[in-house]
């Protein structure tokens, strides 16, 4: 029951992918259909599956032999134990949400049987990952991610920002996959096998410090590419030209959370690595650090929350490698529902503002023309990602704060209460904006009960998750995110400290922007020069594009004149040689009796010379 269970999972999105690939073109309203059927099925399954399977003793293994080279072999197939469980359900019902919320926001483009033949193939391809049995196998889905965004980003192909964002995305995580592929490599060299199982129990006592070291670093490459790590995270905010229910699925459950479940799940062999481990912590917090920066004078709501994500996986990242897994990942499940909740407001507030992404022209609009549910939950969702009690940010977030004090992390203590500081205030500062009640009057748009069901219904569920869901599973959260909950002096010394460190950062953005005067740029004003450092995004994207120009463009450039003027010339000579041969016999065979003649005299006389002189 639970395999058949575990196969409808999987496999629901992709035969809805089939589906829609093969309905005619004119079919829309029914691809529409299938593409969310058949996401609700799979979410249905993997629920009930989480329930059955949650306390089970013995993951569920389902191998297949698939390639084999010498002594190393290829499996193909499931490897589903607890984290992976949880991982599969939280990417399942958020895909569903979305795809929903996708019938209300799609529903006026005429590509979108081909938007909803994409996002399934996207949600099949995260899932299979997550739950392959084998690492090689893993990079295979690791790349249809990847493949499905860069479709996705570009989705709207006739705006030029949006095909240059989709290939930057594709491109710069590109650098990240190779490292990926040349772990996979190496493990299949060193230890002659990638069977995740393996990778987690056996491994690391075959490799040494050197190998293992290498391993993981190319590893974390690879999740510094998809995870949108320094320096690599400049392709996520540009991202956000994609249609927002894309950009939700790939900020929260999917494409960047795929680094971050890569590392967790890779934990085990990351671990015995302590050099690994403080450059996973470093690199974290540094983009971390940088991001949440660079969040505090946007004014586009959608790269607010891009570069939101960018700072909230790099505090996953920075807790992962300070030493708690499950810190990160507890913090990476929360964040998948309140992020995909926050994007899919977006959307509505860009619709309510007339297709403007900014949060000015949003607070335009009166609040008569904003729905009071959509604001609602809009600070619900702010709340939740500053960290503010009771909401689930703040449960997962206090978690990785609890364990950085037990062991005594003060440093990178103090890096996360800036961290969390600066969300406060950039997320606050985001939601006062477009809390305000402007005097511009808006067309209204009236939608039919279907799509107003499609709307409503997958924010406010995400929203009841993110205010409930914690408490609701807190039991069986409790026993496997191994949460330290005990109210002794420690926790309530943390709990003061961090709690005040959030309505500091909430505090200040009402004094900025929650009251009738308001400054754009805030307090970051009368700081020198961070303003134009934040205008230049700290040189990292004219770094690449230098990159890009001189270095990849330059080498292709070389690459192309070397083809043209040596292989293909190299090539081409020896044709024209044959042909220039061909033509000086054909001569000989001129059928003219005196050419003959004076040849046979010439060739006599060589052959008496030679005798002649040979002698």
């Amino acid at each position: 029951m639970n395999l058949n269970l575990l196969h409808i999972s999987v496999f629901a999105n992709f035969l809805a992918f089939v589906v829609i690939v093969f309905l005619p073109k004119t079919w829309v309203k029914r691809s529409v259909t299938v593409a969310v059927s058949f996401a609700g099925i799979g979410a249905l399954a993997s629920t009930i599956l989480l329930f059955r399977q949650f306390s089970a003793p013995a993951p569920i293994e389902w191998v297949i032999p698939w390639l084999k080279w010498n002594s190393a072999q290829v499996n193909v197939g499931y490897y589903l134990d607890t984290l992976a469980l949880v991982m599969l359900t939280s990417v399942c019902v958020i895909s569903f949400l979305i795809q929903l919320y996708s019938v209300w926001y799609m529903n006026e483009d005429p590509a979108k049987k081909r938007f909803f033949g994409t996002i399934t193939f996207f949600t099949w391809a995260m899932i299979s990952f997550v739950v392959s049995v084998n690492l090689f196998a893993s990079y295979l889905f690791w790349e249809l991610i990847g493949l499905a965004s860069y479709l996705l980003i570009g989705f709207w192909h006739e705006k030029a920002s949006a095909r240059a964002a989709a290939i930057k995305a594709f491109v710069m995580t590109r650098f990240g996959d190779l490292g990926f592929m040349a772990a996979v490599i190496l493990l299949i060299i060193q230890v002659h096998n990638t069977d995740i199982s393996f990778l987690i129990t056996q491994a690391g006592s075959q490799l040494g410090q050197t190998q293992l070291l290498i391993i993981v670093g190319l590893i974390f490459l690879g999740v510094m590419g998809k995870s949108a790590q320094f320096p690599l995270y400049t392709w996520l905010p540009d991202a956000m030209e994609g249609p927002t229910p894309v950009s939700a699925l790939i900020h929260s459950a999917t494409m960047v959370a795929a680094g971050v479940f890569l590392l967790v799940r890779l934990f085990p062999l990351i671990e015995l690595s302590s050099a690994g481990m403080h450059y996973i912590c470093f690199i974290g917090g540094l983009s971390s650090l940088l991001t949440a920066i660079l969040a505090l004078l946007e004014r586009d709501m959608k790269r607010i929350l891009a570069y939101s994500t960018c700072s909230q996986l790099g505090f996953m990242v920075m807790a992962v490698g300070a030493g708690t897994w499950s810190g990160g990942m507890f913090h990476l499940l929360t964040h998948a529902f309140f992020k995909s909740m926050l994007f899919l407001l977006s959307g509505y507030f860009i619709f309510a503002s007339h297709h403007s992404n900014d949060i000015f022209d949003m607070a335009k609009v009166p609040l008569k023309d904003k729905s009071k549910l959509m604001l609602a939950l809009l600070w619900i969702g702010a709340l939740a990602l500053a960290g503010l009690f009771p909401l689930s940010g703040f449960m997962s977030k206090e978690n990785i704060f609890g364990y950085l004090l037990e062991h005594h992390h003060y440093g990178i203590y103090s890096v996360a209460l800036t961290i969390s500081f600066l969300t406060a205030y950039y997320t606050s500062r985001m939601a006062f904006v477009v809390s305000r009640d402007g005097h511009h009057q808006m067309e209204h748009h009236t939608i039919s009960k279907g799509l107003n069901i499609a709307l409503r219904v997958p924010v406010t569920v995400l929203g009841l998750v993110t205010v409930a869901g914690v408490w609701v599973f807190f039991p069986w959260l409790k026993e496997f995110f191994q949460l330290h909950l005990e109210l002794n002096r420690e926790f309530w010394l943390n709990f003061g400290i961090t709690t005040t460190v959030v309505l500091t950062g909430i505090g200040i953005a009402y004094l900025y922007f929650g009251r009738k005067t308001f400054s754009e740029k805030g307090w970051v004003g009368f700081v020198p020069g961070l303003d134009f450092l934040i205008a230049k995004k700290f040189y990292l994207d004219i770094f690449w594009n230098a990159v890009m120009q001189k270095g990849v463009y330059g080498l292709a450039k070389a690459g192309f004149w070397s083809e043209a003027h040596i292989v293909n010339a190299a090539v081409n000579n020896v044709g024209y040689a044959c042909v220039r041969g061909g033509k000086a016999v054909t001569k000989l065979q001129a059928g003219e009796v005196q050419r003959y003649i004076v040849i046979a005299v010439l060739v006599i006389v060589a052959v008496v010379l030679y005798l002649t002189f040979r002698g």
